[in-house]
């Protein structure tokens, strides 16, 4: 095999796309959502300052797609509850009637208010609150967190679902429900949820491109979407998020299949969807050994720099022979896993342990290239390099983020080659990755039918 430049190469990519220097002041938001943004944030990022400039909170439909770390969750949650908060006052003021109770603002608590309400079940003819999805429990845990810093003066309902939790009885008793597509498919019948009030004025699809395009998953969430759409479409608003597009849902491209569904749909995107945010230095580190002990000394000089680090393994098996190659070094006491195995709350404590600094480092399978939101992480190590490029680019994501600094290193074995072979050259140019971010198997279909024709 003939040497390559990134056996050894390290390089530094520039994207600033990401920061802004516009205020949210500047856009008449609500005075509780802005009160709830000026305390966690001095401006915009470059997604959310799209999505305000284009009016998305006065209810338009849109498809939001945006790089990991950008700040996409805030760029649909400040719609989101920006439309909530202004018919919670509208109802105030109406003294409309709701489920046999007249509606009122909530008194502030410590906290976000979960489940707490229990109103008669009615049919609502008008739309109101919010519903946001998205593919798993471990990333609606993610989004309440952020719900909870936004909602400042602690006005709102929320029933998310976990795995002790069953849905709401009455949908209407809560300004939000979070859930994922599965859950509402599969709990009750799709005519139940409709009779218990579910009516929501704002939709949100987060990731949806596993919501969509995964076998899994689309066909029911597809059954939700047409139920929803089924409503009285004119009261509601429809979002839709992602940081990887995928090529085709059901044969056709993601954005025309939305544009069939959904009515004049805003394409709201940054600048660098498809490319890797902020400011990263890359480390490639060839290797012929699947367990390869030069990642200690990796590990311990960050350690000693006090930063935090998230491993990357393919399987639980690796993950946790890792782990045990840690605890016989004597790192075992700041160093945890986090994996589909898990339940939502112990992959919440493991995050919460990482954010607190109790850990410092996280090995982590597939399910946490997604959702782990922390400007702390300093360095991703990829001991098991990605199988496909939506992959790279979610597991890369959990550094840098906005505008932070941040390292991935990249052990590579032999069977890793092709893939490194399409992702470098674009990375090196700071280009976008559409090319490759094929279909499943079809880049490997692609690199066989190169080889053969190169043989001939």
């Amino acid at each position: 095999m003939s040497r390559r430049p990134y056996m050894t190469d390290i390089f530094k990519k520039d994207i600033s796309d990401s920061l802004e220097t516009t205020t949210f002041r500047e856009y008449g938001l609500h005075p509780y959502l802005l009160e709830g943004l000026e305390n966690s944030f001095s401006y915009c990022s470059s997604i959310q300052k799209k999505v305000l400039d284009n009016k998305i909170q006065d209810g338009a439909n849109a498809m939001i797609l945006s790089e990991t770390g950008s700040g996409k969750t805030l760029s649909y949650l400040i719609p989101t509850l920006n439309r909530i908060y202004h018919t919670k006052d509208r109802l105030e003021k109406e003294k409309v009637s709701i489920g046999g109770a007249n509606y009122k603002n909530p008194s502030a608590s410590n906290s976000i208010k979960r489940n707490s309400l229990s109103l008669k079940p009615s049919v609502s003819r008008t739309s109101r609150g919010g519903l946001i999805m998205t593919s798993s429990q471990h990333l609606l845990s993610q989004i309440e967190l952020q719900l909870s810093d936004l909602d400042f003066k602690k006005t709102l309902n929320v029933s998310i679902e976990n795995k002790s939790n069953a849905l709401p009885t009455n949908f209407m008793a809560y300004d939000l429900i979070l859930c994922t597509p599965s859950k509402l498919f599969s709990e009750k019948t799709l005519l139940n949820h409709t009779a218990l009030g579910l009516n929501p004025e704002v939709i949100v699809f987060d990731e949806f491109d596993t919501c969509f395009a995964l076998s899994g998953f689309k066909y029911q969430t597809v059954k939700v979407l047409d139920l929803l759409l089924s409503q009285n479409r004119a009261q509601k608003q429809f979002l839709f998020t992602a940081a990887t597009l995928p090529r085709r849902i059901f044969k056709h491209s993601a954005k025309d299949f939305f544009r069939s569904k959904v009515s004049n749909l805003q394409v709201v995107e940054s600048n660098n969807m498809h490319k890797l945010n902020q400011n990263i230095d890359f480390e490639w580190i060839r290797t012929d050994l699947e367990n390869d002990p030069k990642i200690l000394p990796i590990v311990q000089k960050e350690l000693k720099n006090d930063e935090k680090i998230l491993i990357f393994c393919n399987t639980k098996q690796k993950m946790e022979q890792l782990q045990k190659f840690f605890t016989d070094q004597g790192l075992g006491e700041v160093t945890g896993t986090f994996s589909g195995e898990l339940s939502t709350q112990e992959r919440v404590s493991q995050l919460n342990s990482l954010y607190l600094s109790k850990i410092k480092i996280l090995i982590c399978t597939e399910v946490a290239a997604r959702g782990i939101d922390s400007n702390e992480v300093k360095h991703v190590i990829l001991y098991d390099f990605p199988t496909n490029v939506t992959s790279f680019i979610h597991k890369v994501g959990r550094t840098g983020r906005m505008g932070t600094s941040g390292k991935v290193t990249s052990f590579i074995r032999d069977y890793n080659i092709r893939l490194l072979d399409e992702i470098y050259p674009l990375l090196e140019k700071q280009d976008k990755m559409d090319s490759i971010m094929s279909s499943r198997g079809s880049l490997g279909r692609r690199i066989r039918r190169q080889e053969s024709r190169s043989s001939d």
